[in-house]
Protein backbone atom coordinates (compact mmCIF):
# COMPACT_ATOMS: atom_id res chain seq x y z
CA UNK A 1 0.00 0.00 0.00
CA UNK A 2 1.43 3.16 -1.18
CA UNK A 3 0.75 6.26 1.60
CA UNK A 4 -0.78 8.85 -0.20
CA UNK A 5 1.68 11.57 1.11
CA UNK A 6 4.85 9.72 -1.27
CA UNK A 7 2.54 8.60 -4.10
CA UNK A 8 3.44 11.26 -6.59
CA UNK A 9 6.75 11.56 -4.90
CA UNK A 10 10.17 10.80 -7.12
CA UNK A 11 13.44 9.32 -6.60
CA UNK A 12 16.62 10.69 -6.43
CA UNK A 13 18.58 9.78 -9.60
CA UNK A 14 18.52 6.22 -11.28
CA UNK A 15 16.84 5.70 -7.51
CA UNK A 16 13.52 5.28 -8.70
CA UNK A 17 11.93 1.96 -8.68
CA UNK A 18 8.84 2.37 -6.92
CA UNK A 19 8.53 -1.95 -6.59
CA UNK A 20 12.56 -2.37 -5.17
CA UNK A 21 11.99 0.81 -2.82
CA UNK A 22 9.22 -1.68 -1.28
CA UNK A 23 11.62 -4.59 -1.21
CA UNK A 24 13.88 -2.34 0.92
CA UNK A 25 11.15 -1.60 2.82
CA UNK A 26 10.17 -4.86 3.57
CA UNK A 27 13.79 -6.01 4.47
CA UNK A 28 14.07 -3.21 6.90
CA UNK A 29 10.74 -3.77 8.62
CA UNK A 30 11.75 -7.68 8.91
CA UNK A 31 14.64 -6.98 10.64
CA UNK A 32 13.03 -4.47 12.70
CA UNK A 33 10.58 -7.71 14.15
CA UNK A 34 13.60 -10.14 14.71
CA UNK A 35 15.43 -6.84 16.83
CA UNK A 36 11.73 -6.72 18.76
CA UNK A 37 11.54 -10.46 19.29
CA UNK A 38 15.54 -10.07 21.02
CA UNK A 39 14.51 -7.00 23.43
CA UNK A 40 10.93 -8.88 24.54
CA UNK A 41 13.20 -11.97 25.13
CA UNK A 42 16.04 -9.71 26.85
CA UNK A 43 18.55 -11.32 23.70
CA UNK A 44 19.23 -7.99 22.48
CA UNK A 45 22.45 -6.69 24.45
CA UNK A 46 24.79 -10.15 23.96
CA UNK A 47 23.32 -11.13 20.85
CA UNK A 48 25.29 -9.75 17.73
CA UNK A 49 23.70 -8.61 14.43
CA UNK A 50 25.44 -8.52 10.97
CA UNK A 51 23.56 -6.98 8.13
CA UNK A 52 25.21 -6.87 5.06
CA UNK A 53 24.80 -7.71 1.32
CA UNK A 54 26.21 -10.38 -0.97
CA UNK A 55 27.00 -8.09 -3.92
CA UNK A 56 26.04 -4.93 -6.02
CA UNK A 57 22.55 -3.40 -6.35
CA UNK A 58 20.50 -5.30 -9.66
CA UNK A 59 21.20 -2.84 -12.32
CA UNK A 60 17.80 -2.62 -14.36
CA UNK A 61 16.47 -0.54 -11.43
CA UNK A 62 19.31 0.82 -9.39
CA UNK A 63 22.99 1.61 -9.32
CA UNK A 64 25.64 2.34 -7.18
CA UNK A 65 27.18 5.54 -8.19
CA UNK A 66 29.72 7.01 -7.79
CA UNK A 67 30.82 3.32 -7.96
CA UNK A 68 31.30 2.04 -11.27
CA UNK A 69 29.25 -1.37 -11.94
CA UNK A 70 26.50 -3.47 -9.87
CA UNK A 71 25.49 -7.06 -9.60
CA UNK A 72 27.89 -9.64 -10.97
CA UNK A 73 30.42 -7.45 -11.65
CA UNK A 74 34.18 -7.18 -10.12
CA UNK A 75 34.31 -3.17 -10.37
CA UNK A 76 33.74 -2.24 -7.02
CA UNK A 77 29.66 -1.05 -7.61
CA UNK A 78 29.52 -5.35 -7.81
CA UNK A 79 31.51 -5.83 -4.54
CA UNK A 80 31.87 -3.00 -1.90
CA UNK A 81 28.61 -3.57 -0.31
CA UNK A 82 26.82 -2.10 3.44
CA UNK A 83 27.71 -3.60 6.30
CA UNK A 84 27.11 -3.24 9.83
CA UNK A 85 27.53 -4.67 13.28
CA UNK A 86 25.22 -4.33 16.10
CA UNK A 87 26.29 -5.65 19.44
CA UNK A 88 25.86 -3.47 22.16
CA UNK A 89 27.32 -5.47 24.67
CA UNK A 90 30.48 -5.49 22.92
CA UNK A 91 30.56 -3.26 19.92
CA UNK A 92 30.88 0.68 20.38
CA UNK A 93 28.13 2.32 19.02
CA UNK A 94 28.15 5.22 16.41
CA UNK A 95 32.43 3.24 15.64
CA UNK A 96 33.07 2.61 12.16
CA UNK A 97 36.21 1.20 10.31
CA UNK A 98 37.29 0.95 6.55
CA UNK A 99 39.11 -2.04 6.76
CA UNK A 100 37.90 -4.08 4.01
CA UNK A 101 36.32 -7.33 4.76
CA UNK A 102 34.53 -10.52 3.02
CA UNK A 103 31.57 -12.69 4.12
CA UNK A 104 34.00 -15.56 4.07
CA UNK A 105 35.27 -13.78 7.30
CA UNK A 106 32.38 -14.53 9.19
CA UNK A 107 32.47 -18.40 9.51
CA UNK A 108 36.42 -18.22 11.48
CA UNK A 109 34.52 -15.21 13.05
CA UNK A 110 31.91 -17.31 14.89
CA UNK A 111 34.40 -20.20 15.68
CA UNK A 112 36.31 -17.53 17.60
CA UNK A 113 33.44 -16.28 19.49
CA UNK A 114 32.34 -19.67 20.30
CA UNK A 115 35.31 -20.82 21.67
CA UNK A 116 35.08 -23.75 18.99
CA UNK A 117 38.55 -25.04 17.05
CA UNK A 118 38.83 -24.70 13.66
CA UNK A 119 37.94 -27.96 11.79
CA UNK A 120 41.62 -30.25 11.17
CA UNK A 121 42.91 -29.97 8.11
CA UNK A 122 40.22 -27.36 6.81
CA UNK A 123 41.89 -23.99 5.66
CA UNK A 124 39.50 -21.31 6.73
CA UNK A 125 39.04 -18.81 3.10
CA UNK A 126 38.63 -16.07 5.97
CA UNK A 127 40.05 -14.40 9.36
CA UNK A 128 38.37 -14.05 12.44
CA UNK A 129 37.35 -10.18 12.69
CA UNK A 130 36.73 -10.48 16.58
CA UNK A 131 39.69 -7.82 16.84
CA UNK A 132 37.89 -5.38 14.51
CA UNK A 133 34.93 -5.62 15.98
CA UNK A 134 36.63 -4.23 19.36
CA UNK A 135 37.87 -1.62 17.54
CA UNK A 136 41.60 -2.99 16.52
CA UNK A 137 42.98 -3.40 13.36
CA UNK A 138 43.05 -6.64 11.69
CA UNK A 139 47.23 -7.58 11.06
CA UNK A 140 46.69 -11.48 9.52
CA UNK A 141 45.80 -9.94 6.16
CA UNK A 142 46.98 -7.41 3.76
CA UNK A 143 45.47 -8.72 0.01
CA UNK A 144 41.94 -9.74 -0.74
CA UNK A 145 41.26 -11.80 -4.04
CA UNK A 146 38.56 -12.56 -6.07
CA UNK A 147 38.27 -15.22 -8.97
CA UNK A 148 35.51 -15.87 -11.12
CA UNK A 149 36.11 -17.87 -14.21
CA UNK A 150 32.95 -17.56 -15.94
CA UNK A 151 30.48 -15.68 -17.57
CA UNK A 152 27.66 -13.54 -16.44
CA UNK A 153 25.32 -12.15 -18.75
CA UNK A 154 25.11 -8.04 -19.15
CA UNK A 155 21.46 -6.49 -18.80
CA UNK A 156 20.15 -3.06 -18.87
CA UNK A 157 21.37 -0.54 -16.62
CA UNK A 158 25.03 -2.23 -16.71
CA UNK A 159 26.03 -2.24 -19.85
CA UNK A 160 27.56 1.32 -19.93
CA UNK A 161 30.23 -0.07 -17.34
CA UNK A 162 30.85 -3.18 -18.59
CA UNK A 163 34.17 -4.00 -21.05
CA UNK A 164 31.53 -5.35 -23.56
CA UNK A 165 27.85 -5.43 -23.85
CA UNK A 166 27.08 -8.99 -23.91
CA UNK A 167 28.51 -9.86 -20.37
CA UNK A 168 28.66 -8.02 -17.18
CA UNK A 169 31.43 -10.27 -16.48
CA UNK A 170 33.94 -12.48 -18.09
CA UNK A 171 36.59 -14.38 -16.26
CA UNK A 172 38.00 -12.35 -14.18
CA UNK A 173 40.33 -12.39 -11.11
CA UNK A 174 41.13 -9.42 -8.76
CA UNK A 175 43.59 -8.53 -5.92
CA UNK A 176 43.03 -5.48 -3.95
CA UNK A 177 46.01 -4.48 -1.63
CA UNK A 178 45.85 -1.25 0.49
CA UNK A 179 44.09 1.26 -2.30
CA UNK A 180 45.74 -0.39 -5.39
CA UNK A 181 43.06 -3.08 -7.51
CA UNK A 182 44.25 -5.10 -10.44
CA UNK A 183 41.43 -6.71 -12.41
CA UNK A 184 42.86 -9.63 -14.51
CA UNK A 185 40.78 -11.03 -17.63
CA UNK A 186 41.30 -14.28 -18.78
CA UNK A 187 39.94 -14.33 -22.37
CA UNK A 188 42.81 -11.47 -23.77
CA UNK A 189 45.01 -12.93 -21.19
CA UNK A 190 45.04 -16.58 -22.98
CA UNK A 191 44.43 -15.40 -26.39
CA UNK A 192 46.37 -12.14 -26.99
CA UNK A 193 49.88 -12.80 -25.37
CA UNK A 194 49.35 -12.86 -21.46
CA UNK A 195 52.18 -11.21 -19.79
CA UNK A 196 54.20 -10.29 -22.81
CA UNK A 197 51.37 -8.04 -24.32
CA UNK A 198 50.07 -6.27 -21.14
CA UNK A 199 50.61 -3.14 -22.93
CA UNK A 200 48.29 -4.10 -25.72
CA UNK A 201 45.72 -7.11 -25.13
CA UNK A 202 43.80 -4.88 -22.45
CA UNK A 203 44.01 -8.37 -20.23
CA UNK A 204 44.74 -6.13 -16.88
CA UNK A 205 43.61 -3.47 -15.51
CA UNK A 206 45.12 -1.05 -11.99
CA UNK A 207 43.11 1.17 -10.04
CA UNK A 208 43.86 3.54 -7.28
CA UNK A 209 40.71 3.19 -5.19
CA UNK A 210 41.44 6.23 -3.27
CA UNK A 211 41.76 8.48 -6.21
CA UNK A 212 39.36 6.98 -8.31
CA UNK A 213 36.57 4.85 -6.83
CA UNK A 214 34.25 5.14 -9.79
CA UNK A 215 37.53 2.88 -11.54
CA UNK A 216 37.78 5.12 -14.38
CA UNK A 217 41.19 5.45 -15.07
CA UNK A 218 43.56 2.00 -15.93
CA UNK A 219 46.72 2.47 -14.71
CA UNK A 220 47.95 -0.53 -15.75
CA UNK A 221 50.57 1.14 -18.36
CA UNK A 222 51.95 3.98 -16.27
CA UNK A 223 51.84 2.53 -12.90
CA UNK A 224 54.26 -0.65 -14.40
CA UNK A 225 55.65 -1.25 -11.05
CA UNK A 226 52.20 -1.56 -9.01
CA UNK A 227 51.15 -3.55 -11.75
CA UNK A 228 53.96 -6.20 -11.92
CA UNK A 229 53.47 -6.03 -7.96
CA UNK A 230 50.13 -7.12 -7.56
CA UNK A 231 49.67 -9.46 -10.50
CA UNK A 232 52.94 -11.19 -9.03
CA UNK A 233 51.18 -11.95 -6.04
CA UNK A 234 47.60 -12.47 -8.13
CA UNK A 235 49.28 -15.24 -10.01
CA UNK A 236 50.94 -16.62 -7.20
CA UNK A 237 47.73 -17.25 -5.11
CA UNK A 238 46.14 -18.64 -8.31
CA UNK A 239 48.84 -20.99 -8.42
CA UNK A 240 48.55 -21.89 -4.45
CA UNK A 241 44.82 -22.37 -4.78
CA UNK A 242 44.91 -24.29 -7.77
CA UNK A 243 42.54 -22.24 -8.99
CA UNK A 244 40.38 -22.93 -11.96
CA UNK A 245 41.74 -20.73 -15.21
CA UNK A 246 40.92 -21.12 -18.36
CA UNK A 247 42.67 -22.36 -21.25
CA UNK A 248 43.71 -22.04 -24.89
CA UNK A 249 41.16 -22.99 -27.59
CA UNK A 250 40.56 -26.26 -28.57
CA UNK A 251 42.04 -25.56 -32.24
CA UNK A 252 39.29 -28.32 -33.25
CA UNK A 253 36.42 -26.93 -32.37
CA UNK A 254 33.63 -26.19 -34.68
CA UNK A 255 30.82 -23.23 -34.10
CA UNK A 256 27.45 -24.70 -34.77
CA UNK A 257 26.29 -22.14 -37.23
CA UNK A 258 29.67 -23.54 -39.21
CA UNK A 259 28.43 -27.51 -39.45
Amino acid sequence: EIIDEYADKAGVGCHNNAVYAAMIQSVDESVGKIYATLMELELDQNTMLIFVSDNGGYGPVTCMRPLRGGKGMYYEGGIRVPMFVHWPAKVKAGSLSDVPVMTTDFYPTMLELAGIPAPENYMLDGVSLRALLSGLDITKRDKLFWHFPAYLESYEGLKEDSRDTLFRTRPVSVIRKGDWKLLQFHEEWVLDGGRDCMKTNNSVELYNLALDPGEANNLANSQINKRDELLGELLLWQAEMNAPLPEQANPEFIPDNQN
